[in-house]
């Protein structure tokens, strides 16, 4: 889905493609509370699926637009890192909410 959010953010531009982006993954990622069967879970993990192909090129372009070509490769390096650190934090986190909050 790279290839269609890419399409996207170059229609409606880096902010507003981008944000439509996070939203869309927002939202299908909230609905995966509410499946109650095999079929919804499938619909919800599509529609995750096709917001979250705009997240990489989303902040590439906002990066490369709104950044000084000498602070590039700092930003770049620093959403590529905060996606990575995200996955290693998130699943003990969660763990932990979980058993405090049962």
């Amino acid at each position: 889905m790279y290839a269609v959010g890419g399409r996207i953010l170059d229609r409606f531009g880096a902010r507003w493609g981008y944000a439509l982006m996070i939203v869309w993954w927002s939202a299908a990622n909230a609905l995966h509370g509410l499946a109650g069967s095999v079929t919804q879970l499938g619909v919800v993990r599509f529609a995750l699926g096709l917001g979250e192909g705009g997240g990489f090129p989303g902040s590439a372009k906002a990066v490369a637009e709104w950044f000084p070509v000498e602070d590039r490769s700092f930003a770049f390096g620093l959403f590529n890192t905060g996606s990575s650190v995200g996955a290693v934090i998130a699943p003990p986190l969660i763990a932990a909410i979980a058993t405090s909050l049962g």
